[in-house]
């Protein structure tokens, strides 16, 4: 069906159509104002499917513009009903999109009814939903039978004899139900299995009921015949879009994680709601809305005898360390932002009494499409430090603050050459030379090249981490290769920049070197006449002078 419309129509099953062993392509038109009315026989009472009956073993695909408003069953399955009062062959429900609205049953199941197995006769209904809304529906506790879990948007049938029917719900916001009874959001009668997962999940929250559990509710009791038994559920710790559910009981408080999954005792149940909101993500996530739906009993949104499955399972934990560059830290605490595509998810604060480490758990791993997600860890930072993030090879995010009057360095340095060489008066000054910067006096494999061609002038660029790998400032520096005929030498910092001058080095001595003799010993004559001929020839060539002098006057 993809057009046109089913409506003003009644049958005791399938009031506008009823699918008997059959496959129906529902994508557009509407099945509208339709009555599936009550059939007395021997004490029981038949009505199922106002809108659409799916039996005998019948599948429905629903998607698009497809339509099912304001249709009416005085027993099950309002707008559509799975399986009918009997036990028979599975049915199951597509519903990839369209619109349920506006439906209403007697006993179960305004919007949506899936039936169980009872005594291992037949075989249970599925319904698989990823897109669509189910809203304003209603169960308004005028049929018969026992409709305690009634279910304004959603039932799903169980049985302890038999096989519960299943429902899969994925990318789902479930908000703005109401009922008069718990759980207005969701609510569990004994015999079912509820599993919550994070990916693809369910948000529930902001459902209204002046009884217990507003948005999820449980019980495990003896006192419902075949529907009796303890009822089980594994609660996720975030709402899709990643946001922590924080689930609180009927006292305010909040819920201990070992708490989150079991069964629940005989007797006992489980009131829950939670005062967060969801975020973007979970509004730009969810493909399903469930809301504005009423039950006159308990579970406006869905209500369950059966077992349940919301999202796809897998999370995964992030663990965030801090860590002080500066021993003499004066902040008593920081504030952590754990983002997933750029949305905030979480906040945290660390401090001494969490040992400056918290880790986020429960996370999902994929968006509303099964594609991966990106988390991105930002610290809030306080003035006068600087937080540096960086991913550790185990997966965990390693936050380190810095004092910002020791970091202001980091990238963006300028390196100045100057030549002392008389405008290279020897012609030896070269075309280029290297430097290479140091940390701790280590090479870092980074080189800066000064040319003519660039005025013996560059800007480093390179992004150079500030602390080694314990923590500790990182001190660099600059050595430059050798030139030839030249002396080098570099003043400056990598805060302020660095000057490297090359001066020439100076030319070897000229001068000759005077023989060294030796003088002889005491005694010796030979010794003895050569200084006395030594002293003549001295005295010979100093009368030469003074008389040559005498005769220029």
């Amino acid at each position: 069906m993809k057009g046109g419309s089913i409506e003003g129509n009644q049958a005791n099953y399938g009031g506008g159509i009823d699918l008997n062993a059959s496959t129906m392509y529902f994508s557009g038109g509407a099945i509208r104002g339709n009555i599936a009315d009550t059939l007395r026989i021997d004490g029981n009472h038949y009505s199922a499917g106002g809108g659409i009956l799916v039996r005998e073993g019948s599948i429905l695909y629903m998607s698009d513009g497809a339509q099912i408003l304001n249709n009416r069953a005085n027993q099950i399955g309002g707008g559509i009903c799975l399986g009918t009062i009997h036990p028979g062959p599975q049915n199951t429900l597509y519903m990839e999109g369209g619109q349920i609205d506006g439906n209403a049953a007697g006993a179960a199941g305004g919007g949506i009814f899936i039936q169980t197995q009872y005594e291992n006769l037949g075989d249970f209904c599925k319904a698989i939903i990823s897109a669509g809304r189910i809203t304003n529906n209603r169960m308004d506790g005028q049929g018969y039978g026992n409709f305690e879990f009634g279910g304004g948007g959603i039932y799903v049938n169980g049985a302890n004899s038999g096989a519960n029917g299943q429902l899969y719900l994925t990318n789902a916001l479930i908000t703005n139900n109401t009922s008069q009874g718990a759980g207005a959001g969701f609510a569990a009668c004994p015999t079912t299995l509820s599993k919550f997962y994070v990916n693809q999940g369910v948000a529930i929250y902001d459902n209204h009921t002046e009884m217990g559990g507003r948005d999820l509710y449980a019980l495990s009791s003896q006192g419902y015949g075949l529907h009796s038994g303890k009822a089980e559920y594994e609660l996720s710790l975030r709402m899709l879009g990643g946001v922590p559910n924080h689930w609180k009981t009927e006292a305010g408080d909040l819920l201990p994680y070992d708490q989150y999954k079991g069964t629940l005792p005989d007797g006992h149940e489980l009131s829950l709601h939670t005062d967060e909101l969801g975020n973007e993500l979970t509004r730009q996530w969810t493909k399903v809305l469930i809301s504005g739906n009423h039950s006159a009993t308990r579970g406006g949104g869905i209500g369950s005898n059966g077992s349940q499955f919301f999202g796809v399972e897998g999370d995964r934990d992030l663990k965030v360390i801090k860590r002080w560059a500066d021993p003499n830290k004066t902040l008593t605490y920081v504030t952590v932002q754990l983002k997933a595509n750029g949305v905030l998810i979480e906040q945290v604060d660390l401090s001494e009494a969490n040992n400056w480490t918290h880790t986020f758990k429960g996370l999902p791993t994929q968006d509303s499409d099964g594609q991966p997600l990106h988390y991105t860890v930002e610290e809030i930072e306080e003035e006068g430090f600087e937080a540096r993030v960086e991913v550790q090879p185990d997966g965990s995010y390693l936050i380190t603050n810095i004092p910002k009057t020791k970091l202001e360095i980091q990238k963006g340095f300028p390196v100045v050459k100057l030549w002392q060489d008389n405008e290279n008066a020897l012609g030896i000054r070269p075309q280029g030379v290297i430097l290479r910067i140091l940390a701790n006096g280590q090479d870092t494999g980074h080189v800066v090249a000064l040319t003519a061609a660039n005025k013996w002038k560059a800007t480093i660029c390179y992004d150079l981490p500030s602390l080694d790998d314990k923590g500790n400032l990182i001190e660099y520096s600059l050595a430059e290769s050798p030139v030839e005929g030249y002396e080098s030498e570099i003043k400056g910092n990598i805060h302020q920049g660095f000057t490297v001058t090359n001066s020439l080095k100076p030319k070897p001595s000229e001068t000759v070197q005077p023989q060294v003799k030796v003088l002889p010993r005491t005694g010796q004559a030979g010794g003895m006449a050569y200084y006395a001929l030594a002293s003549l020839g001295l005295a010979s060539v100093l009368s030469i002078v003074a008389y040559s002098l005498y005769r220029k006057r």
